[in-house]
């Protein structure tokens, strides 16, 4: 009894019996061990490749800062890169990525996974347009285990569709076009020798979004409109040099090249249509601007005329020296396009008949009026095919040319 409240156990009868556990029940324990065990690998290698993830994150992120002080200083992101100190393949290497070969500008940047087949590292980059708006895109790997990264990085942009990939694309052109646009206008008005600007440049027009805003300067300084430009244009010249100035415009043709007027001693103008583009350079480039549109005018009343064949090239500038091909008002940059046209088929044609007669005017007679029927296609060959035929095999004899050499054919058939 005394034994009992010692060692603090109940009755005796109520101990178990212990025994070790069988063979059975360790192979069981050790295979749901096993299984457990490679559930946790699997999840190791996922949380080791999200950090991956965030790790090119974070490099990508710095990049794009970088990208957007070059651009805002007014460098245009299709030109320049992220700096290599801030990430490049080496820097890479480490998170599993490396950078697109195709996308490697500031404008558009994108990492993708070293290895083609991976499945939980997945694609992602960012877009810069010339007026610096950015847009991240990114694009789900097969596995899920990534995809909340995706669309942290990406918002709605992980997994663009096509469309949009396509209406991100319009708008990074229509932000290029407009920077060139603008670009173009100011340097027109704060770089033109002597003093800036004078007359009409187009600019930016927010409202069409084109190129078509037509703005009027006087030396560097934006005015109202022609009117404006004249009248400070006369305040400078004089009341009787602005009106000299202004008359060639309407004489016929108007004024073009470098002139000098008696009634503006010591200026020298440079005119264009009339129009004083105040250097040589700029006059030199209306006057070709000019002469290729008088080119393309022309070329577009031929079509309109159904104008038939070949028409250029011509002297000038642009598009004046290129030739160009007609058919049934529809205008072919290459000369196999026109061939495949109807009119080249039937010039083609009209071609054959033509070979055919003068070589059949070298034959002996015969049935040599059969076949200058048979070759202009006014008769059917079948009757004298045999003739035909044996004219063909004939084709090296001293004097004969042969029916199918005729026909604009190489030899028998062919």
């Amino acid at each position: 009894m005394e034994i009992k409240k010692i060692l603090n156990i109940g009755p005796l009868h109520f101990i178990k019996n212990e025994e070790g556990f069988t063979l059975l029940e360790i192979v069981a324990v050790v295979a749901i061990l096993s299984v457990l065990g490679s559930f946790s690998i699997s999840n190791i290698s996922k949380w080791t490749k999200l950090s991956k993830i965030d790790e090119a994150m974070t490099l990508l992120n710095n990049s794009l800062v970088d990208c957007l002080a070059s651009t805002r200083s007014g460098t245009d992101p299709a030109t320049v890169s992220p700096p290599t100190n801030v990430i490049d393949d080496t820097r890479l290497e480490s998170s599993g990525y490396k950078i697109k070969d195709s996308k490697n500008k500031c404008s558009d940047f994108f990492i993708t996974p070293k290895d083609t087949n991976e499945k939980v590292l997945f694609e992602m980059g960012y877009q810069i347009t010339a007026d610096n708006q950015v847009t991240k895109i990114s694009t789900p790997a097969d596995d899920q285990a990534g995809l909340n990264r995706c669309k942290r990085w990406g918002g709605p942009n992980c997994g663009a569709s096509d469309a949009q990939k396509a209406a991100w694309a319009a708008a990074a052109a229509l932000a290029a076009e407009k920077k060139l646009c603008n670009d173009n206008f100011y340097s027109w008005l704060n770089d033109t020798p002597p003093s800036g600007g004078t007359g009409s440049f187009n600019r930016w027009d927010s409202t069409k979004e084109t190129c078509t805003l037509t703005t009027f300067a006087f030396e560097g300084s934006i005015v109202a409109n022609q009117a404006a430009v004249d009248a400070s244009q006369e305040a400078k010249l004089g009341a009787i040099c602005n009106a000299k100035v202004l008359e060639q415009k309407d004489l016929d043709p108007p004024t073009t090249g470098v002139t000098t007027l008696s009634e503006c001693a010591g200026k020298t103008f440079y005119f264009c249509l009339g129009e004083d583009k105040q250097t040589e350079s700029a006059m030199n480039a209306c006057i070709a601007e000019n002469q290729e549109a008088v080119c393309i005018a022309n070329r577009e009343q031929k079509r309109q005329n159904n104008h038939k064949g070949e028409w250029g090239p011509f002297e000038g500038p642009g598009t004046c020296g290129e030739t160009y091909w007609m058919c049934n008002k529809v205008q072919f940059t290459s000369k196999s396009d026109y061939d495949a046209s109807t009119c080249g088929q039937e010039q083609k044609k009209a071609k054959r008949s033509e070979q055919a007669i003068a070589c059949l005017a070298d034959q002996a007679s015969g049935f040599k009026g059969t076949l200058e029927l048979i070759c202009v296609g006014l008769a059917d060959p079948a009757p004298e095919a045999h003739k035909c035929n044996a004219w063909c095999s004939d084709k090296a004899k001293p004097g004969k040319k042969g029916f199918y050499p005729c026909m604009g054919k190489n030899s028998c058939g062919e």
